[in-house]
């Protein structure tokens, strides 16, 4: 299902597209499709061509000046093997991959990416009520009173990861680099996310 055509006159609306890899036979879990989203979008955005004077560098400033859009879709076999040849930055976790690619305008993405499946993507599979929180990994929790998709889940997990992202020194980011930029999922009780915000 494609994103809907912009209106003529309105400016542009920009997002990053996100490719969870879900072949029709898999084991994954929603954790690990969160986790590799976060890592994704954190191994994009602090990657050398979306640096100043990189090749992504002015498609990720026109993105991040506006709405830090993410739109997440699934692929699986030849769909994916189209998707993952275009530019792009994979994130791990567990057997799930989920790709990142440079952020264009809603209605510009390549038409490998913009044929997926957006509608649809819910993997099964309870989040920790507390990650383990190791040393270097970065942490994203999630609100336990807001019902999502997977798909809406991995958008949210990417921002989260963003955000931890812009706040981190040179040293820090090159330790998280390090673990391959692992993020770990959590959903807690109401009462401990009310005293973790």
């Amino acid at each position: 299902m494609d994103e809907p055509e912009q209106p003529p006159d309105s400016a542009p609306q920009w997002a990053m597209p996100l490719v969870v890899r879900l072949e029709k036979a898999h084991d994954l879990t929603a954790e690990q499709v969160l986790s590799a989203a976060g890592s994704a979008v954190a191994a994009l955005l602090d990657s050398a061509a979306a640096a100043d004077g990189g090749e992504w560098h002015a498609q990720v400033r026109a993105w991040a000046d506006g709405r830090i859009r993410k739109v997440v879709r699934r692929a699986r076999g030849v769909a994916w093997e189209r998707a993952a040849a275009l530019p792009g930055v994979n994130g791990m976790s567990g057997g799930a991959v989920v790709r990142a690619f440079p952020p264009t305008p809603v209605d510009q993405a390549p038409p490998e990416i913009r044929r997926l499946q957006v509608a649809g993507l819910d993997v099964p599979g309870e989040l920790p009520a507390e990650a383990s929180r190791g040393d270097g990994l970065v942490v994203v929790t999630l609100n336990p009173q807001v019902s999502a998709t997977t798909g809406k889940w991995a958008a949210q997990v990417g921002h989260g990861a963003q955000l931890v992202l812009a706040q981190l020194d040179h040293s820090e980011r090159a330790a998280w680099a390090a673990t391959g930029y692992a993020v770990e999922v959590d959903r807690p009780s109401a009462k401990r996310f009310a005293e973790l915000a």
